[in-house]
């Protein structure tokens, strides 16, 4: 990787952090979710990035779960 060159782990990281705090900002907007769908299933490091993300989340001691995701293990 060259310096200044960001992974694709990376990527999905930065942005499932990004869509961690836009629904808890909006968690009813149902075109926000839509993209936060779209953005899921456009490639397989992002759902790799949420779950992660998700459970730091969760472990972190949030009282509500965030969105539940068909066929994550949450």
């Amino acid at each position: 990787m060259t310096a200044g060159t960001e992974s694709e782990d990376e990527r999905a990281t930065r942005e499932a952090t990004d869509w961690l705090i836009f629904l808890e900002d909006e968690p009813d907007d149902p075109d926000l979710r839509a993209r936060f769908a779209d953005w899921l299933s456009a490639h397989p490091a992002n759902r790799k990035a949420w779950a992660e993300t998700a459970q730091a989340y969760d472990l972190e001691g949030s009282k509500k779960p965030l969105i539940d995701v068909p066929g994550s293990c949450f």
